[in-house]
């Protein structure tokens, strides 16, 4: 990654640094030696003048092609010398340049629209997941709702049930403890439901 901007918290470091992929907790375990990531930040190559790097002599070339260590390398260097005329006749013909704005205006509408794209995906995604997971959760809980008050008033109806039947057994003077055998209502109840009769 080449920067035309200092990393923050790599202020005291070079120009050019390699990074690996190591082992968080002990950090002393790489990854792989096949994968580094490399960052150069061009801001710091200023002043530098070390006559036999061939990657500062490129990124001179980048960030000032008129420079004069790039002007000087250029007679050393065949490649960079070539890519400094490339770059002129670009700079000169107005139609490549025409080209390439409109290949890097393309470059970052393509970039924006797919960002946007993503975005607008996952904003959809997470409103169709809510509404689904209310749906789901209103119809999950409607079903628990109702096999509850099934329940309940299953439970309710064979308790009214049975306090008929002992209100009929008491009108007809049966014995308490005989009416609980029969009704598996507590004989508390029994007695409430006889004291009911009475008033």
């Amino acid at each position: 990654m080449i920067t035309d901007f200092c990393v923050k918290g790599l202020e005291a470091l070079e120009y050019h640094t390699a990074w690996k992929i190591i082992e968080e907790k002990y950090r002393k375990i790489i990854l792989t030696n096949k994968l580094e990531f490399h960052i150069i930040e061009l801001p710091k190559i200023v002043g530098i003048s070390n006559d036999s790097d061939a990657l500062l002599d490129w990124l001179s070339f980048l960030d000032n092609p008129k420079s004069e260590r790039v002007m000087k390398k250029m007679e050393e260097n065949k490649e960079l010398k070539k890519a400094n005329e490339k770059l002129q006749t670009i700079s000169e013909d107005e139609k490549l340049q025409r080209l390439a704005e409109w290949r890097k205006r393309a470059i970052y509408e393509y970039n924006t629209a797919t960002n946007n794209g993503f975005k607008n995906g996952m904003r959809r995604g997470l409103e169709k997941g809510r509404e689904l997971g209310i749906k789901q959760g209103l119809e999950e809980g409607l079903k628990q709702g109702l096999e509850q008050g099934l329940e309940q008033g299953l439970e309710q109806g064979i308790l009214k049930d049975k306090q008929e039947i002992a209100t009929e057994l008491l009108k007809n003077n049966l014995d308490i403890e005989f009416i609980h055998k029969i009704t598996k209502l507590s004989i508390k109840k029994i007695e409430e439901l006889k004291q009911h009769l009475e008033h």
